[in-house]
């Protein structure tokens, strides 16, 4: 007589079974033997996938060295600086950057750390790269070729509202 499944467990019946004076027999053996085995490739797959899911994150490598302000634009208004101005940018290990800068902006020295992040653009849906200068609750768009550096002001901020405010600055390498 074929056993009768119940759940996850197996009961058998006796042949002559006479319900009175017998009751069903539990195995101690589940009616999956090859359940251990899926949980562990359930799991094995869980894990896998997890470490797969980093966040986008671009590498600093493209930005180390030092760099010098070439071009600012503000608002409605383009700067030119020639070179040897001493505005410079430099990036260093350990997300560490140092920014001489003689303009209207910052007028001095400043030394932080930087953060890095790849996002979709709100606002034309391709990504992009953001660069975040110390604790500052904005971020630049930034983009390497070569030897040029392009820093854009990045119009929104961490919560997705639009900030109305334009600037982009060329660097160019100079170390």
């Amino acid at each position: 007589m074929k056993s009768p499944q119940a759940g996850l467990w197996t009961f058998s019946l006796p042949d002559k079974c006479n319900f009175h004076t017998h009751s069903p027999v539990i195995q101690s053996k589940p009616a999956y033997p090859n359940m251990k085995f899926n949980f562990t490739l359930l799991s094995l797959f869980l894990m896998f996938s997890f470490i797969g899911c980093k966040k986008d994150k671009p590498s600093p490598l493209p930005l180390m060295g030092k760099w010098e302000l070439r071009q600012q634009h503000i608002e409605d208004t383009l700067i030119v600086y020639p070179p040897g101005n001493s505005n410079t940018l430099k990036f260093s290990d350990h997300n560490r950057y140092e920014r001489y800068d003689s303009t209207a902006w910052l007028d001095g020295y400043e030394s932080s750390t930087f953060s890095l992040s790849r996002e979709t653009d709100k606002s034309t849906g391709d990504r992009i790269d953001l660069i975040r200068f110390g604790n500052s609750g904005t971020r630049d768009i930034y983009t390497v070729k070569g030897d040029t550096l392009w820093l854009s002001f990045y119009p929104y901020d961490d919560d997705g509202e639009m900030i109305m405010s334009t600037s982009a600055s060329t660097y160019v390498r100079i170390r």
